[in-house]
């Protein structure tokens, strides 16, 4: 029985501290990727940091500077909110899926 408790409370534990480390504050260098409007048939902001692409949960936060250029290297404040964002862009007849990061400030390196 013991050893039962035991084993409930690590994996407790063990959740907790994954829950906790995907909603810590971070900063890093990234590649800000501008893939065009939504209106012109585009897939707007992609973000791509340690071979890993994400998807912007609320692309307003990112300026219009940023739509100058197809790839800009960006210095940003970050949490990944453990969810997948599901969008629809370009021509492609079907929802594409990316993990959803949110940013706190975004600044060009």
């Amino acid at each position: 029985m013991k050893s039962i408790i035991s084993a409930i409370l690590l994996g407790i534990i063990f959740i907790s501290c994954a829950n906790e480390d995907s909603s810590t504050l971070k900063t890093a260098e990234a590649i800000l990727i501008w893939e065009g409007a939504y209106e012109v048939d585009g897939c707007g902001f992609i973000i791509e940091m340690r071979g890993k692409t994400y998807k912007p949960k609320d692309e307003s936060k990112i300026g219009a500077e940023f739509m100058e250029n197809h790839k800009t290297t960006v210095i940003i404040e970050y949490f990944l909110p453990n969810e997948i964002l599901e969008y629809l862009c370009g021509d492609a007849p079907y929802y594409q899926k990316k993990e959803a990061l949110e940013i706190i400030s975004i600044n060009k390196r």
